[in-house]
């Protein structure tokens, strides 16, 4: 047992020391940059907008995540993202004895950019 526990906190200093990952971004339809952004987090803009593309950074850091989507947001010309969801989820279970013991959690975030319609 103490093997196990050993192995399991050797895996997660490993998982601490892990890179931040990097954004993958999927651009539909570039802009020129932009300056300032909106975030859309529990409901949807009120005007008109176009989608223009999507940002899927799977880090466990959400701060991380959001400073990543705000950046290639501002790249890619949005006027702002709608966060949509999680990127991913992970699990890990131990057995103990004639038990087992598990633990489950999302991580990342999903966006997706957008430009709003121009007024007539």
């Amino acid at each position: 047992m103490t093997r196990l526990l050993s192995a399991g906190l050797l895996l997660a200093l490993a998982a601490c020391a892990a890179p931040m990952a990097k954004p993958k971004v999927q651009v539909y339809q570039a802009h020129p940059p932009t300056l300032a952004i909106e975030i859309f987090q529990t409901k949807s803009p009120d005007r008109p907008y176009k989608e223009i593309g999507r940002i899927d950074v799977g880090d466990t850091d959400d701060a991380y995540c959001m400073d990543q989507i705000i950046r290639e947001g501002k790249k890619m010309g949005a006027d702002g993202v709608i966060i949509v969801g999680r990127s991913g989820s992970q699990a890990a279970a131990v057995p103990i004895g004639n038990m087992i013991y598990a633990t489950s959690g999302d991580y990342g975030l999903v966006a997706v950019a957008i430009k709003f319609a121009s007024s007539p």
